[in-house]
């Protein structure tokens, strides 16, 4: 009746596949170009949870879609479902939906988001057994910036108080697998931790290396990977035997996160003990990690080992990442 002649094009989404929503939004945002749109992401929030629960679920789910971050969806939708809330069946029975929306609106111009209203079936009904939960959000261009400014990606491990966190996570993940052999779970507050990232962990004991497993690709959140990472270097580094309980307690933890990559055309360009390096030639990959450049710096610079390293893989080297590493010797 407002807008008697808008048509309404709709699309079936299923659940959130984040490559692929992003190129549903692309494709959105190209099919809309010159007309003025209203895009509309339908879907209920949290399913069958007591009403309680599902109130305290549902601001945190808000409170991400406040951050207008379409990344961190995948990886926050995780950590929740594994968070163990009786019954809780989903977060957003529309994810998929809502991602491309993020997506597509960014893409259109929106920088922000305010959250319009929210409430619950056992607000409503007063049965507290059992509820579903609604929420209403728009996503629009805020002339004065967006609520939450994108900062730089390494800005969030500068901080001394994240890498203490992230660190005591590695930690924690690493005793309680020793004890339980079981990945332990874990409360998180800061979004940051459901951002995908790249991450190498590190055990010394006396010095000495004791286990290192990284990923080289950012397919999981950070608390994934850290959790990840640090138990496989501790027990499932083929180099070396698993730790035991007492080592658990006494090895010392590096955690190194990998930048963006950057492609180069020549070992000229990397900064030893500051630039990781990783070639690709088919399905296979070599990753020289630049801690690893400077305890050897001496070797490397007289065998000049990058450049061999590159013409073993019969090409040019396929990136180049800045790292950050930070250890236990913070606290």
């Amino acid at each position: 009746k407002v807008f008697p002649k808008t048509k309404i094009v709709a699309i079936l989404m299923g659940p959130m596949d984040l490559s692929m929503d992003k190129r549903v939004a692309e494709a959105i945002v190209k099919a809309c170009a010159g007309r003025k749109v209203l895009l509309v992401a339908s879907s209920d929030m949290s399913h069958y949870p007591r009403g309680q629960d599902a109130a305290k679920v549902d601001k945190n789910s808000l409170n991400m879609v406040r951050r207008y971050d379409a990344d961190l969806l995948p990886g926050y939708t995780q950590f929740m479902m594994n968070t163990r809330v009786p019954n809780l069946g989903c977060l957003f029975c529309g994810d998929g939906a809502l991602a491309t929306v993020m997506e597509a609106a960014r893409l259109m111009g929106a920088n922000d988001c305010r959250v319009l209203g929210y409430t619950n079936t056992s607000e409503v009904t007063g049965d507290m057994s059992r509820a579903v939960g609604y929420g209403a959000a728009a996503f629009y261009r805020n002339p004065r910036g967006p609520s939450f400014p994108e900062q730089d990606s390494m800005a969030f491990f500068r901080n001394k108080e994240n890498q203490k966190e992230i660190l005591g996570l590695a930690r924690t993940a690493i005793e309680g697998y020793a004890g339980t052999r079981k990945q332990v779970n874990v409360n998180l507050e800061n979004p940051e931790f459901f951002r995908p990232q790249r991450i190498f962990v590190t055990l010394k004991k006396g010095g000495q290396l004791r286990g290192c497993i990284g990923n080289s690709d950012a397919a999981v959140p950070l608390y994934e990977a850290v959790i990840a990472m640090a138990t496989s270097a501790g027990f499932r580094d083929s180099r070396f035997s698993p730790l035991t309980q007492e080592e658990a307690k006494i090895v010392k933890i590096e955690v190194s996160v990998l930048g963006n990559f950057q492609r180069v055309a020549s070992a000229d360009q990397i900064q030893l003990g500051k630039h990781g390096v990783i070639v690709r030639q088919g399905g296979k990959q070599g990753l020289f990690l630049p801690e690893v450049a400077e305890m050897l710096r001496p070797r490397v610079e007289r065998l000049g080992y990058l450049g061999e390293f590159f013409r073993c893989a019969a090409h040019q080297p396929a990136a180049l990442m800045s790292f950050m590493t930070f250890t236990e010797d913070l606290k």
